[in-house]
């Protein structure tokens, strides 16, 4: 059973006290009247910080009198609150009336009003809230906004109109803390079920670096009851944490959790309580998805069928690959909880994804897990579209294609060593009456459109395996991409790629030692993510030298190169 309580407050003072504890130390316990602040044209943005419980009022100018065309001259002003890290601002309307306005157009720029209309602009300042968390007053009363993180800002539109009808506003703001607090029993049918979801901020639309917290407590009204949580998205920035708190009292954090590692969590009491950190950023370009998880209330902390979520990994930039078990082998037999991601190269933004499932040999240990099941959703996260979804009884191989973002696809079950499970993956453009959209790519025999570097690869990238046809030309190009390549250069030239991971495949990319063995496969052939023990050693060694490599390389390529000549 699932009940949000909003307004509700705490069982006893070992609740308070622990919300104390958990709470940044920028929010303070006590709150106070800021007064009026009149709203007047003002080309300065009028500033000012608030902390947990603060209250006050916005007004227009001379209100409770109404305002003329005179003294604004047709313009606007504009009142921006910052609440602490661990707040939000909640906005009530008490009293906004202005005249009717003309046919409304949008604005085509997030931060101007709309033209002729006088109304309230309510927004938040940090994006990516800001375009989704934007709404425009008119008139009314006792209308509520409320924001998702602690800056928010009130902008006055004025109009040039010279009518006579009454114009003015006062809205009452409260800084409130950003909790959500869910209870429930392990069995209720006057409620219907003992299963929810919590989330990140503003999933799966992101959520902004901007150093703020969330928190999030989850209690069994069973005093022996437990909760289990398991993450269904799990796409986090590198400075964003995750802190779970096992108990009601607890004063320090069970477990921090970062990108690398999706929850599964079972608590050892009946409360558990999640803080999220979205951590800060210089970069105002990228925001990540962010998390969704789903808890249920249960009567035992023993749970046999725990899976694991080391499986999971994200794959970007790559334009085509192949996802199977084989790296999961030291492990099995185990419970797997997969989730794999496949976002289409934003350099080239293609049409679309193309996933076809090759093989799958899946034993009955996988048919006795009750919630055995490989979905594929378009999208990436698990809110997209469902594609398909599969169990031990209707498993069959198959064809999907994604025009969105990428591919979400999520296996459960019990995987033993005999398993199989083999994806083809391919990001594809549709072919023009000028052939493919993109100069160099290979063009299909079934007319798809795939990056050039993916042919004659030994995996069929097209579906009709016309990448690979064994041709005379296919040949030559398994000699090129084995490593000739034309360089005139001072033979003392130092390697660009000195202390740095070198990506094999097809794509010599250069990777920051950082993003090696981060469970987000960076290289096209996922290299990055293998051998991880390897890496780690090297690492720790600082065993950056590659003098020796390049004189083998220097070797393979000359060697190659007389061997191209012959056949020529």
């Amino acid at each position: 059973m699932e009940i949000v309580l909003k307004n509700d407050r705490f069982l006893s003072t070992g609740w308070l006290l622990t919300s104390f504890l958990i709470t940044s130390a920028a929010c303070l316990q006590v709150g106070m009247d800021r007064g009026t602040t009149s709203c007047f044209q003002n080309h300065e943005t009028v500033k000012f910080s608030v902390e947990k419980g603060d209250f006050g009022y916005v007004t227009s100018y001379d209100y409770p009198d109404n305002y003329t065309s005179d003294f604004y001259l047709g313009h606007s002003c504009n009142v921006e609150i910052r609440g602490c890290s661990t707040c939000k601002v909640k906005i009530t309307l008490m009293d906004v009336n202005f005249p009717n306005c003309p046919a409304v157009q949008k604005s085509k720029h997030r931060n101007l009003c709309i033209p002729g209309c006088d109304h309230l602009q309510i927004h938040e300042v940090d994006q990516p809230y800001h375009s989704k968390n934007l709404r425009n007053f008119h008139a009314g009363s006792e209308e509520e906004y409320i924001s998702i993180s602690s800056n928010v800002k009130i902008r006055h539109c004025i109009s040039n109109g010279t009518g006579t009808t009454g114009k003015r506003f006062r809205v009452k703001y409260e800084v409130v803390e950003k909790v959500q607090q869910i209870r429930g029993t392990v069995s209720s049918s006057m409620f219907g079920g003992d299963r929810g979801e919590i989330s990140s901020p503003n999933f799966p639309d992101r959520y902004a670096l901007n150093d703020e917290t969330f928190t999030y407590i989850i209690t069994n009204l069973d005093p022996y009851g437990k909760i289990r949580i398991i993450f269904d998205d799990w796409d986090l920035a590198s400075v964003s944490t995750l802190q779970v708190y096992d108990g009601p009292r607890t004063t320090s954090p069970s477990k921090v959790y970062t990108r690398h590692e999706r929850p599964v969590l079972v608590s050892k009491s009946s409360t558990i309580i999640l803080v999220f950190n979205t951590g800060s950023s210089k970069h105002r370009c990228c925001h990540p998805v962010g998390w969704k998880a789903s808890y249920q209330f249960v009567s035992s902390g023993q749970w046999n069928t725990m899976p694991s979520t080391n499986c999971s990994k994200i794959i970007e930039h790559s334009s085509g690959g192949i996802l199977n078990l084989d790296y999961l082998t030291p492990g099995l037999p185990a419970m797997f909880d997969c989730i794999w991601i496949i976002r289409k190269p934003a350099k080239k933004n293609p049409d679309g994804i193309l996933l076809r499932l090759t093989e799958i040999v899946f034993g009955q240990g996988w048919a006795e897990y009750p919630d055995n099941s490989l979905e594929v959703i378009s999208g990436t996260t698990s809110r997209g579209e469902l594609l398909g979804r599969y169990s031990a009884t209707n498993m069959t191989i198959g064809q999907w294609f994604s025009s969105g973002p990428g591919l979400y696809i999520r296996l459960r079950g019990a995987i033993s060593r005999e398993d199989r499970l083999n994806f083809i993956f391919t990001a594809v453009d549709n072919v023009t009456d000028d052939g493919c959209p993109r100069r160099g790519d290979y063009l299909c025999k079934n007319l798809w459109c795939i990056d050039k570097s993916l042919r004659c690869d030994n995996v069929d990238h097209c579906g009709d395996n016309s990448d690979e046809s064994p041709d005379t030309s296919c040949q030559f190009d398994q000699i090129w991409r084995l490593g000739i390549k034309w360089k005139l250069s001072d033979s003392s030239t130092k390697d660009p790629c000195a202390g740095n991971f070198k990506c094999g495949g097809n794509k010599y990319d250069c990777l920051p030692m950082s993003r090696v063995c981060d469970r987000v496969s960076d290289c096209f052939d996922d290299s990055d993510e293998k051998w991880c023990a390897y890496h780690t050693k090297r690492l720790e060694n600082n065993d950056f030298s590659s003098s020796g490599n390049n004189i083998a390389s220097y070797l393979q390529t000359l060697g190659l190169f007389i061997l191209y000549l012959f056949v020529t």
